[in-house]
């Protein structure tokens, strides 16, 4: 049961990166959430593919610790952390910059079904070795 839910995540982490990549939309994942405002949210996030975390504003949307996202952004000065490397995600005008989000359990499921994948695709190369260094180890 549980390997199916973890398959079905896996397959909406592909159709999440597939649809990003065709719109041009960054992933971004929330490590922190450090102020709601009524027209948006400050976190701290990080870039796939980037460990460096980064201040972030996200206009007009709500995000939670722990939520990958496919955002549209630009990036600026800060004017509260002074800081030339803040992204904003949407605009005052144009609204949010999130176009589709995965929960951190979605993601902690399809990052588990690629675990076990890869552990059943390396047991029988395993297994087929010590079949063969066996019986030369007790010769």
């Amino acid at each position: 049961m549980f390997e199916h839910r973890d398959a079905r995540a896996a397959a909406k982490w592909v159709r999440f990166a597939r649809h990003a990549a065709h719109y041009g939309l960054t992933i971004v994942h929330v490590v922190d959430v450090y102020q709601l405002a009524p027209n948006g949210t400050k976190a701290v996030i990080t870039v796939y593919g980037d460990p460096q975390a980064r201040d972030a504003w996200f206009w007009w949307d709500r995000v939670d610790v722990g939520t990958t996202l496919a955002v549209a952004f630009s990036s600026g000065y800060g004017p509260h952390s002074h800081r030339d490397d803040v992204i904003f995600v949407g605009s005052k005008m144009t609204g949010s910059g999130v176009y589709d989000r995965l929960s951190s359990r979605t993601l902690d499921r399809a990052q588990r079904h690629q675990i076990r994948s890869e552990a059943k695709q390396a047991r029988p190369a395993d297994e087929a070795q010590q079949a063969t260094i066996a019986p030369t180890a007790s010769a």
